[in-house]
């Protein structure tokens, strides 16, 4: 595990530079239990991670083929009702 390693820099793939490991890790490991407490969370940073790479592949997306898109996948995982849909969007 990496909090067993004497790190000395981390040099991640975004974000800056950084030396202080521990708050780091705690930090992530804070998020990580988080998420596993929320399935709303997690399912919240799901849509909002497709939604980001279908954005990156498709350099635009009709709000149309978004709100089908999100029709499909509340079908096939979550079925929340339509009220659940829109909070999960604006929180």
């Amino acid at each position: 595990m990496i909090a067993a390693l004497e790190v000395r820099i981390v040099i991640p793939g975004h974000g800056d530079v950084f030396t202080e490991v521990t708050p780091a890790l705690d930090r992530a490991f804070r998020r990580a239990t988080a998420l596993e407490a929320d399935d709303a969370r997690v399912a919240r940073h799901a849509l909002k991670a497709l939604l980001t790479f279908c954005l990156l592949d498709q350099k635009r997306l009709l709000f149309q083929y978004f709100q089908l898109h999100l029709l499909v996948l509340n079908l096939q995982y979550f079925q929340w009702t339509q009220s659940d849909q829109i909070l999960l969007l604006i929180l």
